[in-house]
């Protein structure tokens, strides 16, 4: 029968039944007292000891009991380890096995016994395995290192601690354990691809791509940070990050950062960055918190994106929104001259209310002093050089005609085709009727000067004073002739 603990238990209940039975016997049947035979005192001494042999002979039993106990125990905790215990001979063979060890080589472990341990190790790994061994035998070391074993239907992958132990009679064993990493390895080789997929992503994007800590110690930029700032990537690492930072935005820079972290949210400032050949350009910043399972912040991830072409687009924006609202009248049109926008100067030049003209075509101002031919000339012009300036006569709402200096200028999309027209014009009707005046002044002085000067040039050997008067009115003549030009 196999000394399993439950027929242990019961032999040692069995012995002690025999003993209480004994003891019942021995009262059923006493010893007859033999007067003066026996010394009361040794036969005393006798009961004493054979008491104290039975204790001892119990306390022997029941460590016994414990031992094989506790053999249990650690057999079962050797065979059903979760990692593979073998035992090699000097030659490599299996001595010994556990199950586990079993089950990662796939094979039954009645069979494995004094079998050659590398018949189990993958192909690609022969040749290191055996240098491994044969060193093992030379040094005391321990080894630890990764390899690949043959498994039943696959390879899998092993972290393997050898150990040679030495007997008193100089045999030599090996103890090997093997610890199953395949599903570390596989994990391990997928988060390299994450990596490598998330490293090429953040090379190909346009912006600048980083990765900080959640105290914003940086731990990564992509090419474009040192291509942008000219920095090596260690000297951006660590808080290196804040030096390409404009001196005037520093300081809004770590309060925003602060406020990110302490508030556990997103980051998003507009800054200005230091080029590498020292021009500094804005950049949006923006960084998101990655998040464990807690709610405690494992990472930064941020971009950095180029907005120094949109800031001068806002500028230049606002510098045409300015411009527009000018003394001079702006109308914008599309290519087919329908009108998209006018200003405030155009609705006080025309009398026409942006109501009245959006929508409509331009020629609702134009007069009728200009026939088709002048106006082809025009379009003529815009054709070849995107630009015409002139005089045209324009019409008011109440149909009064003036006189304005228009410039016409296409404005041409990425196409290089014409997408909008923009018109601005001056009133110049009071200063042409000026320029009128003052010319016919200067006609009329003109002759008065040339009839005086006939004159005086007809009185030859007159006195002094004809010559200095004639002085005097020829410089009068040559100042507002002067004057004239000017205006």
């Amino acid at each position: 029968m196999t000394d399993t603990k439950p027929n242990r238990r019961k032999a040692l209940y069995e012995r002690r039944n025999l003993r209480a039975e004994a003891e019942v016997e021995l009262i059923k049947h006493p010893v007859a007292k033999t007067v003066g035979m026996v010394d009361e005192k040794i036969l005393h001494e006798l009961q004493v000891h054979k008491i104290e042999l039975e204790m001892q002979n119990e306390e022997l039993r029941q460590a016994h009991i414990a031992l094989e106990e506790s053999r249990d125990k650690y057999l079962d905790l050797f065979e059903f380890a979760p990692i593979g215990y073998f035992t090699l001979t000097a030659t490599g063979l299996i001595a010994e096995v556990n199950f586990t060890g079993a089950e990662l080589l796939g094979v039954e472990r009645k069979k494995l016994l004094l079998r050659p341990f590398s018949r189990h190790i993958a192909p690609d790994c022969c040749d290191q395995f055996h240098l491994r061994l044969s060193r093992l035998m030379r040094d005391e070391e321990q080894q630890s290192y990764d390899l690949q074993i043959q498994g039943k239907d696959d390879e899998r992958s092993v972290h393997v601690h050898a150990l040679r132990v030495k007997a008193e009679d100089g045999t030599i064993t090996l103890r090997i354990t093997l610890t199953d990493i395949t599903e570390s390895k596989r994990i391990e080789a997928a988060l390299k691809e994450s990596e490598q997929r998330f490293r090429t992503l953040a090379e190909a994007v346009p912006q600048i791509v980083w990765i900080t800590k959640p105290d914003g110690w940086n731990i990564y930029f992509n090419q474009k940070w040192m291509d942008y700032t000219g920095l090596t990537l260690e000297e951006s690492l660590g808080q290196g990050w804040n030096t390409p930072f404009h001196p005037d935005d520093k300081q809004t820079a770590w309060e925003a950062w602060k406020n990110a972290i302490e508030n556990n949210g997103s980051y998003s400032i507009e800054s200005r960055l230091r080029r590498a050949d020292g021009v500094y350009q804005w950049w949006l910043i923006n960084g998101v918190p990655l998040h464990d399972e807690k709610g405690k912040i494992i990472n930064w991830y941020g971009t950095c994106t180029d907005i120094s072409m949109q800031k001068e687009i806002e500028q230049d924006l606002r510098i045409a929104a300015t411009a527009f609202e000018a003394q001079e009248s702006i109308v914008v049109t599309d290519k087919q001259g329908i009108i998209l926008r006018v200003n405030k100067a155009f609705i006080g030049i025309t009398g026409y209310s942006a109501v009245d003209m959006l929508g409509k075509n331009f020629s609702l101002i134009t007069s009728r002093q200009h026939d088709s031919v002048f106006f082809k000339s025009i379009f003529e012009t815009i054709n070849r050089d995107q630009f015409w300036q002139g005089e045209v006569f324009n019409q008011r709402k109440n149909g009064e005609i003036f006189l304005c200096l228009m410039v016409i200028t296409a404005v041409i999309d990425v196409k290089a085709c014409v997408s909008n027209y923009v018109v601005s014009f001056l009133d110049i009707t009071l200063k042409k009727q000026a320029e009128k005046v003052l010319l016919d002044a200067r006609q009329d002085l003109e002759r008065q000067v040339e009839k005086a000067t006939t004159e005086l040039t007809s009185l030859k050997g007159e006195p002094a004073e004809f010559n200095t008067a004639l002085k005097v009115m020829m410089k009068m003549r040559h100042t507002e002739n002067d004057e004239a030009k000017n205006l």
